[in-house]
């Protein structure tokens, strides 16, 4: 029974593959911004999922994604 509900939840998302370019990409916001601005390794993908695909990244905290060039992050 849950998995159904799951399943009814999930329908509604849109899948985003992680792939070798993204990887890549995020390990390099996170060797540029982990120390100097605590930058998380969730974070960095997200930042980095919302850039190469052209949307608007949404946060309740605005400050994991100011310094990353390119972000325009709406609070929520």
């Amino acid at each position: 029974m849950r998995g159904n509900l799951l399943n009814t939840f999930l329908v509604d998302f849109l899948i985003i593959e992680i792939d070798e370019d993204i990887s890549h990409k995020a390990v390099e916001l996170l060797e540029e911004y982990r120390l100097s601005h605590e930058l998380l390794i969730a974070d960095s993908f997200i930042a980095v999922i919302a850039l190469s695909c052209g949307y608007p990244l949404e946060s309740r905290n605005q400050r994991d994604y100011r310094f990353i060039r390119g972000t325009q992050s709406a609070a929520l």
